[in-house]
């Protein structure tokens, strides 16, 4: 269950590819998702302090109070390194970077409950997961230029032993 009062405005946030929930919901923030990691970032308006800022990162849940701005608790769709994990704030924006326990896992929500990806947006995920394993796997090739066709097989374990 996540909750969302006195929202401001979202902003954009760069070049940075981020994913916004897919269904209508009170949540407004954007993340993305890296093979080992899972970013959020939550707009906040320049007068927000770090004293006012707090974030409790669990394996299994995130906790992030704001002022009056947020008060936002759940259950996350995947686990996470807790120790790992951490929290940076920026002009407009607290950032959230999420260690997952799993890498290669596809992440479809932040939040269980929230809009999932699609199936299409989910598709793409994949090949982003897999093209990034595969230039962890392979330092020495470029596959920057690399793309995937037809139905991509789980990150995780595709030609694992």
């Amino acid at each position: 269950m996540v909750v969302l009062l006195k929202l401001p405005s979202a902003k954009a946030f760069g070049s940075r590819i981020a994913h916004a929930p897919l269904i209508q919901c009170t949540t407004t923030y954007k993340w993305e998702q890296g093979y080992d990691d899972v970013t959020l970032y939550l707009p906040i308006p320049s007068s927000v302090t770090k004293d006012s800022i707090e974030v409790t990162i669990k394996p299994t849940s995130l906790k992030v109070l704001v002022d009056s701005l947020y008060d936002m608790e759940g259950q996350l769709s995947g686990t996470v390194d807790s120790g790992s994990s951490f929290w940076t704030m920026e002009d407009d924006s607290i950032n959230i970077y999420l260690s997952k326990s799993n890498p290669g896992i596809v992440w479809k929500c932040i939040f269980e409950g929230d809009g999932e990806l699609s199936v299409v947006s989910e598709q793409d995920e994949k090949k982003k997961l897999l093209l990034e394993r595969f230039q962890k796997d392979y330092p020495h090739f470029d596959f920057s230029g690399a793309e995937l066709n037809g139905n991509v097989p789980d990150p995780k374990n595709f030609m694992r032993k």
